[in-house]
């Protein structure tokens, strides 16, 4: 059996013929217990001696047997369409036009004829999906001092997607708890703040991106930044219910506070976008992997 999403891993297959009909229930029993335990969306391939005739009867098994099938059905092809009609699988050796001698996977040869005088087609390639088969054909001239014949299957395999692994930015806020850090982003922010003059030749939104690009320079030069890889959520300690339920007025209020100890002033205005998105745009914009919660 072969299994994978794209290309398939291999495991063993037992040919069933001689046994007896207590062991070939096992085998089945084996093969069907391994079966389900493949997620739905697997790519499943199971070949080998199957040791059964299929038949080219397709009366209400048209998904499982092809049209192009040779020979007649017997008791060990009945098992291998039922174990087919339980896992949604097609015989592919069945869904091909080829000549017979490109269909026959086992001969039987006649000492006392001098020729072969028996043959079928017993070894299979089975799958639940059909779309990756190009073609299933035998090679009747290959046969490796064998009765049987060497079976071929193309196949269409799509190769997997390498994940790209998403790139975030972060400020390395435990820094803050350095003073001289701390003192550092306070005089830079201070120090490349707009005066008045800018100030009045600047719209709202030209105000806003001054103030938000002063306060990302500076925290990038003092505070330092960290690159991390992939999307997964980790839980921020002070971002409790409390938080979440604060009003936009309060969110104001605490900036407001905290950039007039930053900037060492009695007052702060700050422009009218912060009122809503100060506090949020500040961390999405520098990765915060919980901002999207917020």
């Amino acid at each position: 059996m072969a299994r994978n999403d794209s290309m398939p891993a291999t495991a063993t297959l037992v040919d069933v013929e001689g046994r007896s009909l207590r062991e070939k229930e096992q085998f089945y029993e084996t093969l069907q217990e391994m079966t389900e335990t493949i997620r739905h969306h697997e790519n499943v391939i199971v070949m080998g001696d199957m040791n059964g005739h299929v038949g080219q009867n397709r009366d209400g098994v048209e998904h499982v047997i092809g049209e192009f099938s040779i020979g007649e059905r017997n008791q060990e092809g009945e098992r291998i369409i039922d174990y087919c009609v339980m896992n949604n699988m097609s015989i592919m050796n069945t869904y091909y036009k080829h000549q017979e001698s490109h269909k026959w996977t086992w001969y039987r040869w006649n000492a006392a004829q001098q020729g072969y005088t028996e043959r079928s087609m017993i070894d299979l390639f089975l799958t639940n999906k059909k779309n990756i088969f190009k073609d299933v054909r035998t090679i009747p001239s290959v046969s490796l001092d064998s009765d049987h014949r060497l079976v071929v299957a193309k196949l269409k395999i799509v190769k997997p997607k390498e994940k790209v692994k998403k790139k975030q930015k972060r400020f390395k806020l435990e820094n803050l708890k350095d003073e001289e850090k701390k003192q550092a982003l306070r005089q830079l922010v201070t120090l490349r703040k707009p005066t008045e003059l800018e100030l009045e030749e600047m719209n709202i939104e030209e105000e806003w991106n001054k103030f938000k690009n002063t306060v990302y320079g500076a925290a990038e030069e003092t505070v330092g930044i960290k690159i991390k890889y992939g999307t997964k959520k980790k839980s921020t300690a002070w971002w409790t219910y409390d938080v979440k339920l604060t009003k936009p007025q309060e969110i104001e209020e605490r900036w407001r506070e905290y950039f007039q100890e930053l900037l060492n002033v009695e007052d702060v205005e700050l422009p009218t976008p912060a009122v809503h998105g100060v506090f949020s745009q500040l961390l999405m914009n520098t990765g915060d992997e919980n901002a999207e919660e917020k």
